[in-house]
């Protein structure tokens, strides 16, 4: 018994001190991962707990073979007739959970992957590609006369990678909300952005009907509003252009149609939307919290060089140069799916690498207690083929219960998961099929090596009695 229990805590405690050397390694990775700044700090008392924990595990790995075996003839065991009759199944349900796992993880992990590509791939209803978003917060303390913010966007329209530059008020995941009251009455909630001059140019957002705000035209501050196409269907029949339509007690008349376009999360619906001038152009104040500056993709370093260059030219002391790509802001909305999609994904290859040692461990126990069947039948003739069968087509059944139990717990928990998008993929049957049979064809793979070996080797060694 002494034996056991012995050999069982050493390896408890040589995987206890493998253990934190790799956490040890892989602590900032996983930091990356979860976007937190992790520590492993060992003081008296976690140090005690984990050589407790190990202590413990190594004495309850260690019983249940030293008990079984004290009851076994000796000579039993030297011949190779040992069987021990409850070892097979709750082998079996120890493996059959581990596929679970792996089937889960394997699952939820193609989905959220799946889903985060649809994402990326829908239409925004504008381009945010190769957008510089320059932070203006607190360039508005320059009057009107000095023209800074006006200036500043001159001088970057003076560059030849710069195409084209607008002033929006806010921040564009930020955003009015009020009451839009349509010229019959009617009244639904919207959204109201304040945008610069040349906005729906610099992002390149498609105009359905209808034309953009001009400069000569001064009735467009304050006058005109242009309404995605959602607010437009909301306004009746016929074109939504030249309609009136009153928002924040102002009315206005519509003056363009533009597709619906997403500036926040797709976790939320696309609601009806209206694009305004502010009204400090009135007052000649062309200013806002941010500059968006649409570049060409050659010589981003320089083009962004020379931008810093003319800000300190223009800006008041103290303002710092800071920018974003509006691509890389729209990427933050999903930072937490990047994550899960992440850790799940490598979790996934985790656990499947265990399945698969649980896999090799349990073919390995099967092949050492039917060596002789093995011989015997090699004898009558079996064929390799036949024997890896016989040996693999346990597993094979395991992996289908595995899957029978993984599927609607991967369906369940993933449909929850997708419930918080507005705009999300439709879960079916495939993403199941694939993720079990994945799984299934590594382990099969795994399963077969050892099976294939063993029907290889010599009757004559299976048969022979020492």
């Amino acid at each position: 018994l002494w034996q056991f229990w012995g050999e069982a805590v050493l390896l408890s405690l040589c995987a206890l001190v493998g253990g934190m050397m790799l956490a040890e390694l892989l602590l900032p990775v996983f930091g990356n991962l979860v976007g937190a700044n992790l520590s492993f700090v060992l003081d008296g008392v976690s140090l005690g707990v984990l050589v407790g924990l190990a202590l413990l595990v190594g004495l309850a790995a260690g019983s249940y073979p030293a008990l079984a075996l004290s009851r076994f003839d000796p000579v039993e065991v030297l011949k190779g007739r040992l069987r021990i009759g409850g070892t097979s199944l709750w082998g079996r349900g120890l493996v059959v959970v581990q596929f679970v796992v792996s089937i889960f993880l394997v699952i939820s992990a193609m989905v959220m992957l799946q889903q985060l590509r649809f994402i990326q791939a829908r239409d925004l209803g504008f381009n945010e590609e190769q957008v510089v978003v320059v932070n203006m917060r607190g360039f508005a303390s320059i009057g009107p006369t000095a023209g800074g913010h006006v200036a500043l966007r001159n001088s970057f329209l003076q560059h030849a990678n710069v195409m084209d530059a607008a002033m929006v008020r806010w921040p564009l995941e930020r955003f009015g909300k009020g009451g839009v009251r349509f010229g019959d009455g009617r009244e639904i909630e919207g959204r109201t952005y304040y945008v610069g001059y040349n906005f729906l140019k610099t992002l390149e957002m498609n105009l359905v009907s209808g034309r953009d705000f001009l400069r000569e035209m001064e009735t467009d501050i304050g006058g005109s509003v242009i309404v995605n196409r959602m607010l437009a269907s909301r306004m009746g029949e016929g074109d939504a252009v030249g309609k009136m339509l009153e928002i924040r007690g102002e009315s206005r008349q519509v003056i363009g149609v533009v597709e619906d376009f997403a500036f926040q999360s797709l976790h939320h619906q696309i609601q009806p939307a209206a694009l305004v001038l502010p009204p400090t152009l009135r007052d000649g104040r062309e200013n806002g919290r941010n500059l968006l500056v649409r570049i060409k993709t050659e010589n981003i370093p320089e083009t962004l060089a020379y931008m810093e260059k003319k800000w300190y030219e223009i800006a008041p002391s103290g303002y710092v140069f800071r920018y974003s790509f509006f691509d890389e802001d729209i990427e933050q909305f999903y930072r937490k799916e990047h994550r899960w999609g992440t850790i799940i994904t490598y979790a996934s290859l985790f656990a499947i690498f265990i399945a698969c040692l649980g896999a090799f461990g349990l073919i390995s126990l099967a092949v050492n207690r039917r060596t002789k069947e093995i011989g015997i039948r090699k004898v009558l003739g079996a064929s390799i083929p036949n024997i890896t069968t016989l040996l693999s087509g346990e597993f094979f059944r395991l992996m289908v219960a595995a899957n029978v139990l993984a599927w609607p717990l991967a369906y369940w928990s993933m449909d929850y998961w997708l419930q918080d998008f507005a705009y999300r993929i439709d879960l079916g049957v495939g993403e199941l099929v694939l993720g079990g049979a994945l799984t299934l064809l590594l382990v099969m793979v795994t399963v077969s090596f050892q099976a294939i070996k063993a029907a290889l080797s010599n009757p004559v060694d299976a048969l022979r009695y020492e």
